[in-house]
């Protein structure tokens, strides 16, 4: 069959890199990955794509079809198993939001995605408790379906970050959406904030004992020790409570991206140290990742580098990050 450009470039791309680099690649190839943070979507359901398209800056690149057959071939020659699906903005112009659901159980579905996505987390509107409840009840008729993500993300200071219209933090209507999914036992709440709002989000978490948070991409932390600090800060905070998790990944999103063991491996190290191996995750993001850095083998082999080399930890553990916690948080 006739190759696209795209996979011809990629293609070549990697035939250069494992060539050059291959008996260097640290990750085992036998490992088993769980991605926990992927967004499968095409622009023709996706509509929001087709108007950000002019103004999404450097997020335009990732504003095409990616399906799980894109993934599963980006993450050759790795052992990629299972893969979540998180909320996309499906609703934001208009639609119904268990559409998502509906659109991502059709493509595990299909044959040649081999159940992918596996889990789903999709969107309610939590901030109006009632139709909130409607939206959940619809999402539960599909079976791979995990949990909400309602985005948090608002600070004054850093406009270009917020992806919500106010701060919901301390939102007694929230709370309300918060408390009808606690009462579904073992949903999950993908929780994605600045990093400003990272200490009285565990005060918010700590309210719902019983309802499991999974912060995204670390909290967003910005470089500069000033931030590093506040973030350090939230982090920790968020921690102590057993019923919060994270995931890392789009590490720098904001700031074109931070790649290689020596840019991240501060903020992974601090992550673990708080949270340990045990609720820590390693996501990829893509294809928003993918936007700064096209090369999933090394988003990954970095992150190994990072906790085997660097942090020494064991292999067990390591499995854990990499693909285990995934399993137990979302039920795969």
């Amino acid at each position: 069959t006739t190759m696209t450009p795209r996979k011809r470039l990629l293609t070549c791309f990697r035939r250069r890199r494992l060539s050059s680099g291959a008996a260097t690649l640290r990750i085992p190839k036998t490992m088993p990955i769980t991605d926990p943070h992927v967004h499968y979507w095409i622009p023709e359901k996706f509509r929001w794509m087709e108007n950000a398209k002019t103004d999404a800056g450097w997020l335009t690149s990732a504003l095409k079809e990616y399906l799980p057959t894109h993934h599963m071939w980006e993450f050759q020659p790795l052992k990629l198993v299972k893969t979540v699906h998180v909320q996309a903005n499906w609703h934001v112009t208009g639609e119904d939001c268990v559409g998502e659901t509906k659109f991502e159980q059709e493509l595990a579905a299909i044959r040649q995605n081999q159940g992918h996505p596996h889990a789903i987390v999709s969107y309610a509107p939590l901030h109006r408790p009632l139709d909130a409840e409607k939206a959940i009840q619809r999402h539960m008729q599909y079976e791979n379906f995990r949990g909400i993500r309602f985005m948090l993300d608002y600070d004054e200071n850093t406009p270009h970050m917020n992806q919500t219209d106010r701060d919901y933090l301390n939102d007694p209507d929230f709370h309300a959406g918060l408390r009808l999914m606690e009462e579904h036992r073992g949903m999950i709440f993908d929780m994605q904030l600045c990093q400003s709002q990272l200490c009285r989000a565990s005060d918010m978490c700590a309210r719902f004992s019983e309802l499991n948070f999974v912060l995204n991409h670390a909290g967003f932390p910005l470089s500069g020790e000033t931030k590093r600090k506040e973030w350090k800060e939230g982090i920790r905070k968020l921690a102590q409570l057993e019923n919060v998790w994270v995931k890392i990944s789009g590490l720098g999103m904001w700031e074109g991206g931070w790649r290689g063991v020596d840019a991240i491996s501060g903020h992974v190290e601090d992550v673990i140290d708080a949270f340990g191996s045990s609720r820590t995750m390693f996501a990829s993001n893509f294809p928003v990742d993918m936007a700064l850095d096209p090369d999933s083998i090394g988003l990954f082999d970095d992150f190994y580098r990072v906790v085997k080399d660097e942090m020494q930890l064991k292999d067990e553990d390591i499995e854990d990050m990499f693909h285990h916690n995934a399993g137990v948080i979302y039920k795969l």
